[in-house]
């Protein structure tokens, strides 16, 4: 992947991932594929291809997970206790 100028660099490979990477993954896909991507602004840019492309993915991220625990919390918070009883 050349890239000459360092300001190209997110461009590059991003151009890379969409036009050399992902059409080879997507043929051997068999829908459980996982793609781990270290930069939330390069998921993002992933993300916004993905959807304009129609491709189906789920996303799973600190911001879910963090989601997830709150609601559990939430619920575990509301629901009687033994030491409330009384």
């Amino acid at each position: 992947m050349p890239c000459t100028e360092l300001s190209l660099l997110e461009d590059t490979r991003f151009n890379y991932f969409v036009n050399e990477v992902f059409p080879r993954l997507r043929v051997s896909m068999s829908g459980r594929t996982m793609i781990f991507i270290p930069s939330y602004f390069n998921y993002v840019r992933v993300r916004n291809y993905f959807n304009q492309e129609e491709i189906p993915f789920c996303s799973c991220s600190e911001y879910v997970l963090l989601l997830v625990w709150f609601v559990i919390s939430r619920r575990t918070m509301r629901s009687p206790c033994a030491c409330d009883a009384g």
